[in-house]
C-alpha cells in the first residue's frame, strides 16, 4: 500500500529547511526530512483506510512492511529515535497488521482506532504540533 498516523506522524515544527521561502520566481519549497515525508505518505494511507471502513466499503489493506522505514528514516535536527520511540513505533505497527489480518468491520474499527491513539501517544512525547491533525483520523 502506498502511502500511511501516525504514528509518527509529522514534524513538529517546520524548519527553516522544511519551509518555503521567497525566490525571484515566487515560493521555493525546501526539502523536507525522510520522516516527514513517510508522515505525510502515513497520513493519505490512514484517509483511504478512514474511508473506506466509514463508507462500509471495501478498505485498502496496509503493507505494515512500508513503515517500518520510520525506524530509519531521517528526521529534523531535533527529533531523535531512541527506545521510546521503538515500542511507540512498535504498537503502532502491531495496530495495523492485526488491522490488515481482519475481516470482521468491529475488529477493523478497533483497530483502525488503535493504530491512530498510538500515534497520538508518541507525537505526544516527541511532536505534539500534529496532534489535533492526527486526532480528526478516529472513527467515532
Amino acid at each position: 500500500m502506498a502511502a500511511l498516523v501516525a504514528i509518527v506522524y509529522f514534524s513538529c515544527t517546520p524548519k527553516a529547511e522544511d519551509t518555503p521561502s521567497e525566490g525571484k520566481d515566487g515560493p521555493v519549497m525546501r526539502e523536507v526530512s525522510e520522516m516527514v515525508s513517510l508522515m505525510f505518505e502515513m497520513e493519505a494511507d490512514m484517509k483511504m483506510i478512514r474511508s473506506g471502513l466509514v463508507d462500509d466499503s471495501t478498505y485498502s489493506q496496509v503493507e505494515v512492511n512500508v513503515y517500518k522505514k520510520f525506524f530509519t528514516a531521517k528526521t529534523s535536527k531535533d527529533v531523535k529515535i531512541d527506545s521510546v520511540f521503538v515500542v511507540k513505533g512498535n504498537a503502532f505497527l502491531k495496530e495495523l497488521h492485526r488491522l490488515s489480518n481482519t475481516n470482521a468491520r468491529d475488529s477493523a474499527f478497533t483497530f483502525f482506532n488503535n493504530a491512530v491513539n498510538a500515534c497520538i501517544t508518541c507525537h505526544e512525547n516527541y511532536c505534539p504540533g500534529p496532534v489535533a491533525r492526527i486526532k480528526k483520523l478516529r472513527i467515532e
